[in-house]
């Protein structure tokens, strides 16, 4: 019913064959995503790509883990809230009325007293709740990724007809503009100045990519032109849809319909170390009607509160 600590940080038990590792006990913070790749590891079985988490299979059985940034959503009657956090910081959003709150976990485990100003540490967590939110959304999307330690200046031109929202995630300066024909985004990678923030964002994020999204109708074709460091962006770098195509982006006119995905296409793509733009359409899924579901998935959700009996 909330995203407070004692829906969240819940305990973690794991049995496993032979009495392996019994009576251990670890700190890390993992998540639901993460045990499908483990128990993949575990059964020394390849790995899924599609899979978003990551395998702790290695940190139960003594080794090290990286530090993580946790991420939960919670979409049920009146609420709509996102929360990340780590050990020790949280941010928890309301997306129905905007307020956002930060608490200090380690001065405040049990959340009685957020903090009452943005601090310094909470950029990383808004960043991560604003991607996840543009995870899934119908419209356009533009990923920009890049080799860590590289600078590039882009601009990137959607020109159509008829849109709506539009946003971009990035921790760097950004532009944007409107224009007759649409938008333009002007972004510029650089390097962060601070050494142990930039290895804290690579360690905590695994990427600092900038991802646009512009609401477009599924009927309305657009035209696309990228500019990389004052030159069109060429099919070199380039990923169109579901296939990945390698196009030029001068003015390339796009069917929403031939260039449509989903982001768990593009998840290896988010944690690319080099250069590149992938561009996709995420079509609206539809309503789902309940007689359409599989049986035993239909008697879950009822059994679990979120249909009616």
């Amino acid at each position: 019913k909330t995203l407070y600590e004692e829906q969240l940080r819940i305990p973690f038990l794991w049995k496993l064959p032979g009495e392996h590792l019994k009576g251990g006990h670890r700190d890390a913070l993992v998540e639901m995503v993460d045990i499908a790749p483990t128990i993949l590891e575990l059964i020394s079985a390849p790995p899924e790509p599609r899979f978003q988490g990551r395998s702790f299979w290695d940190y139960l059985n003594g080794g090290s883990i990286e530090p993580a940034i946790g991420y939960a959503s919670l979409e049920l009657n009146d609420a709509n809230l996102r929360a990340a956090k780590t050990i020790e910081k949280k941010y928890l959003r309301d997306t129905e009325t905007g307020e956002s709150l930060w608490y200090d976990l380690a001065a405040d485990p049990g959340e009685h007293a957020p903090l009452t100003e943005p601090p310094t540490w909470g950029d990383e967590l808004v960043q991560l709740v604003d991607r996840m939110e543009q995870r899934g959304r119908s419209g356009l999307h533009i990923l920009i990724t890049r080799e860590f330690g590289t600078e590039h200046e882009l601009l990137c031109h959607v020109e159509t007809n008829r849109f709506g929202a539009y946003e971009i995630v990035l921790p760097y300066p950004y532009d944007v503009m409107l224009s007759d024909t649409g938008i333009v985004f002007a972004v510029q990678l650089r390097n962060i100045q601070d050494p142990s923030i930039a290895q804290s964002w690579r360690e905590m994020m695994e990427h600092d990519n900038a991802h646009i999204f512009v609401e477009i109708p599924e009927d309305e074709t657009f035209t696309l032109t990228i500019e990389k460091d004052g030159q069109v962006l060429g099919p070199d770098h380039v990923h169109i849809g579901h296939a990945m195509a390698p196009m030029t982006l001068d003015r390339l006119t796009l069917n929403p319909a031939a260039i449509a995905a989903a982001w768990t296409d593009m998840e290896q793509a988010w944690h690319s170390q080099a250069f590149g733009v992938y561009v996709w359409y995420e079509v609206s899924p539809g309503a789902l009607r309940a007689e359409d579901l599989d049986p035993d998935v239909l008697e879950a959700l009822r059994d679990h509160g979120y249909l009616a009996p």
